[in-house]
């Protein structure tokens, strides 16, 4: 994905988290018990953009033969901490 392709992505990445983020806050002081999945929408709207951000490079890095593939396990370990995470997002009971 070239440079200038990415730009879009990332401005409207940045305008939802920034939009999550002010919905959490007027959350936070009205209703509070609406903060905490705000705050998780906003984690998994920055982290699938981060990934898709993210993906190209670790595939280029993946290609090269010989290489550790450190970056791409990264990436999946992430991925993974992410949905360990969002499992909390509908608890029984919050």
């Amino acid at each position: 994905m070239s440079h200038d392709a990415l730009v879009p992505l990332l401005t409207m990445a940045l305008g939802l988290i920034v939009i999550l983020s002010l919905v959490g806050w007027v959350l936070s002081r009205t209703r509070p018990a609406w903060a905490r999945s705000t705050l998780l929408a906003q984690v998994i709207v920055a982290a699938f953009f981060l990934a898709v951000v993210l993906t190209p490079q670790a595939q280029a890095d993946s290609a090269v033969p010989g290489s550790p593939k450190l970056f791409s396990l990264v990436l999946f370990l992430g991925l993974l901490g992410l949905f360990k995470l969002l499992g909390r997002f509908e608890e029984p009971g919050s």
